[in-house]
């Protein structure tokens, strides 16, 4: 799996998101929250203080999403089940500030679509105000899928961006109850 070495990373995702939303102050990102809709104005800073990316999130997209950032290094793993389709995942990369990036591989099992995927992903870390209130995650993910066809050919592919939103799940050590997927 390849580790990132933020810092280079980190400038080039602000380079990016100041050609992309203009300069003056520190770069912003508009994301949006899966789960509602709603756009968030997301700027680029230091962690607020004694916060981290660590702790276990829920995620529309990734089912129950445990997160642990040491330092600067940042791990993941998360499962989903949806009817009989299996998604396990694993992750690592590299933290500066609020930003997060991370390379993914995740297995599919009894799928439409079976096999591993790669992807890519940048997470934003956004701390409400009240510190009563969960901490959630922005940001999206970049898939290479690779499958086997019924021939037996091995085809890779690379599929559209997707958005990613999670709520951080409190008390931090609790097991989030999943919804159950309407199954046919």
């Amino acid at each position: 799996m390849l580790r990132l070495v933020l810092g280079g990373v980190a400038r080039s995702v602000a380079c990016a998101l100041a050609l992309l939303f203009g300069c003056g102050g520190a770069p912003a990102y508009n994301a949006v929250d899966v789960a509602s809709g709603q756009s968030i104005a997301i700027t680029l800073a230091p962690l607020p203080p004694g916060r981290s990316f660590s702790g276990v999130y829920f995620s529309p997209q990734s089912g129950t999403t445990y997160v642990q950032q040491k330092g600067q290094a940042i791990g993941v793993r998360y499962s989903r089940l949806s009817c009989t389709c299996r998604v396990d995942g694993r992750g690592e990369g590299a933290v500066e500030g609020n930003l997060a990036e991370l390379e993914l591989r995740e297995t599919w099992s009894g799928c439409a679509q079976s096999g591993q995927r790669y992807s890519r992903a940048v997470l934003f870390f956004k701390a409400p105000p009240e510190a009563d209130r969960p901490a959630r995650l922005y940001g999206w993910r970049s898939y290479r899928s690779t499958a086997r066809q019924p021939s037996g050919k091995l085809v890779t592919e690379a599929l559209p961006r997707q958005l990613w939103t999670a709520a951080r799940v409190e008390p931090a050590g609790a097991r989030p109850r999943e919804p159950s997927a309407a199954c046919p």
